[in-house]
């Protein structure tokens, strides 16, 4: 998950508590969502639509329990066709790649990589999912397929470049499955839809040569080569105001309201005040500006009184 999400994020619980979502509320899509999806997202109250997508049968039957979410026994990929997934001893660690165990040969992880077994799985693609099942947009898609995300995306062209605001993927940056596309290849793909890189955690695995004595060997580490991670994306929707753009209120709400939730606070406040100055967002936004800034030493000080101490500061 990502290492950055905000506790407290007084715009979203706001704008949640006075229905300003009610006749647009935030459609979330958990690919792999296999644990149920992170907690984080109650902050938005009623006003969301969880769908998740799982091919494994039980924890499908699980994760219907939530009546708060949607979830199709489903395996995503670039197109509909027929794929073997290849199951391993660790089954998050399943996938339709074949694991690179000569890579993974110089960490300790063990047997948790051993393949013991495999199988046939239709795959659907979310564009055609989601047109069979009269979804016409998403604001937000979280991928987490070990190793088939560029694929997924692939199959969702269509949702992506549909106003869909932003993206969380598990990028990978070292050969741990066989053709498995690195970050670069991710990266490229998502910036030529229009996305932009906003947050990266990256997950470091510490070697056999200085096995990790504090947690768990297959877990990620504090000190070692970086492996993977998850990368956040979103539309850079005050570029685009600034360039006469004019989306629709609700987007640019609920852009600021993730900003908010994902700890960019200076993203969220620039988009509004854009968003303001073009005319696009009710005048009360500018009191929900102040619901942005953070605390300062324990206390909260007021935006303007931000900028003044900051441009009290001795500059370089």
């Amino acid at each position: 998950m990502l290492e950055r999400v905000n506790p407290e994020p007084r715009f979203v619980q706001e704008i949640a508590r006075e229905g300003l979502l009610d006749s647009s509320p935030l459609v979330v899509v958990d690919v792999g969502a296999s644990g149920g999806f992170w907690p984080f997202w109650s902050h938005f109250g009623t006003h969301r639509r969880m769908i998740g997508f799982e091919p494994d049968a039980k924890e499908c039957a699980r994760l219907r329990e939530n009546r708060g979410m949607e979830v199709y026994p489903v395996a995503l990929g670039a197109k509909p066709e027929q794929a073997v997934f290849h199951q391993l001893r660790n089954p998050c660690c399943s996938s339709f790649l074949e694991v690179n165990r000569e890579y993974w040969a110089r960490f300790p992880l063990g047997d948790t990589h051993l393949e013991v077994g495999k199988s046939v799985v239709e795959i659907a693609d979310l564009d055609g999912v989601a047109a069979d099942n009269g979804l016409e947009t998403v604001d937000f898609i979280k991928l987490d397929t070990e190793g088939s995300e560029l694929d997924v995306l692939r199959g969702a062209a269509g949702l992506l470049e549909n106003e869909m605001l932003g993206v969380q993927v598990e990028v990978a940056f070292q050969p741990i499955h066989h053709g498995r596309p690195l970050f670069g290849e991710v990266d490229a793909y998502l910036r030529d839809k229009g996305f932009a890189l906003f947050d990266l955690s990256p997950w470091r695995h510490a070697r056999k040569a200085l096995p990790p004595i504090d947690g768990y060997a297959a877990a990620p580490s504090t000190y070692g080569q970086v492996v993977w991670g998850e990368a956040l994306y979103f539309k850079d929707l005050a570029a685009e105001i600034g360039k006469g753009q004019r989306p629709v209120a609700s987007k640019i709400v609920k852009a600021v309201a993730m900003f908010d939730l994902f700890m960019l606070p200076d993203c969220a406040i620039e988009l509004l005040e854009a968003a303001l100055e073009a005319g696009l967002l009710d005048p009360s936004y500018q009191v929900r500006k102040e619901l942005l800034v953070p605390t300062l030493l324990g206390r909260r000080l007021p935006l303007d009184s931000w900028r003044v101490l900051f441009n009290a500061l001795p500059q370089i």
